[in-house]
């Protein structure tokens, strides 16, 4: 629980009226179009609740190479509601929290050597640049994410990771 938040792991096993809402809140913010919405919501790994059970944010996980091929990753995205951006704690939560459901999974499977994402949104993306960590030396969020710069992804993004512990 995160203050008035609950988070459910929904990986793998979300229901049909929960894929339903997941695919409203996506097309109720104008993210997604309705078909990307309901090809993303097969990859929901948790869903952000609010007091009320509303969804109020998600992240997904997808398998991509990261910067070359057979290099596989699990590629993580977030959405919060902008009414609901107001602690980075909520990201580092569910990041974290996705980070060690995925590590679970591959002492079976081996399908990925860790968890990357690339952050899309600027004002995000601002306060994680590298740059600024450079200029300022604060490294707080990426300490508390345990996350390694990789480079730019084609986008011009900056790229980051966490490999999974070897087992």
């Amino acid at each position: 629980m995160i203050r008035q938040y609950r988070l459910k792991n929904v990986y793998g096993r979300l229901s049909e009226a929960a894929r339903k809402a997941l695919i409203d809140f996506w097309i109720g913010l104008k993210v997604l179009t309705p078909e990307e919405a309901e090809e993303r919501s097969y990859q929901a790994a948790f869903l952000l609740l609010d007091k009320h059970d509303e969804i109020v944010g998600v992240n997904t996980v997808y398998i991509d190479n990261l910067l070359f091929p057979a290099n596989p990753y699990y590629f993580y995205r977030t959405l919060i509601h902008p009414e609901h951006r107001h602690s980075y704690n909520i990201l580092i939560e569910m990041f974290n929290r996705t980070f060690i459901l995925l590590e679970k999974k591959e002492r079976k499977t081996k399908q990925a050597k860790g968890l990357a994402l690339t952050i899309e949104n600027p004002k995000l993306a601002k306060t994680l640049s590298l740059a600024r960590f450079r200029e300022s030396g604060e490294t707080h969020i990426v300490e508390r994410l345990g996350i390694l710069y990789a480079g730019k992804d084609r986008f011009g993004h900056d790229l980051w990771y966490r490999n999974f512990p070897k087992v």
